[in-house]
């Protein structure tokens, strides 16, 4: 029997290689070799296994799943916003780490932020050009917008356990900041 590292190394190497070949978008073959970065290094993590999509782990909260029209209507409307941009088959990679995250927040914190507009708009193939003019560069990202314009933004998901801890400490205190800023009149 291997050792388990040798078993992640080898993991990490067959998705390097599978990646090119399985028709995923440049933007999630980036997470994919996060992953595969993250595995071959020994990350652990929690398990998503209850969930097929990151869709069903975005149920519940206060996310708005939306196309790229949807949500360039959003932002221009909403004064305060949390963009959510992930890759909806990635349940076991960043996307679905920071999905969980994001759960995780709002089942304990369920009436606070309520005056952000949590907006999630998940990765097609084919229009990378388009996100990419929304400033999301990397599936997942997280971009903070005030009156329409990026404030601040975060990229990738957690692969590990601590990982997923200082995410959510970052992203609760992210929410709280934006949750706070007073819009200058216009």
């Amino acid at each position: 029997m291997r050792p388990l590292k040798h078993t992640k190394i080898a993991t990490a190497v067959a998705f390097a290689v599978a990646l090119p070949l399985a028709g995923l978008t440049p933007l999630d073959q980036d997470t994919m070799q996060m992953y595969a970065v993250a595995l071959a290094q020994g990350a652990t993590k929690t398990p998503n296994a209850q969930y097929k999509t990151v869709d069903d782990i975005l149920k519940g909260t206060p996310f708005k799943i939306v196309d790229v029209d949807g949500y360039k209507r959003q932002i221009q409307s909403s004064q305060r916003v949390v963009a959510f941009f992930y890759s909806n088959n990635m349940v076991e990679g960043g996307s679905g780490s920071l999905a969980k995250v994001y759960q995780e927040i709002f089942r304990e914190n369920p009436n606070s932020f309520s005056n952000l507009t949590f907006l999630a708009l998940k990765s097609e193939p084919g229009k990378e050009g388009a996100y990419l003019s929304l400033g999301f560069e990397v599936s997942p990202s997280t971009l903070y917008i005030l009156n329409g314009k990026k404030i601040a933004s975060n990229k990738g998901g957690p692969m590990t356990d601590k990982e997923h801890a200082d995410a959510k400490n970052r992203l609760i205190g992210n929410l709280a900041r934006l949750s706070k800023l007073v819009s200058p009149q216009k």
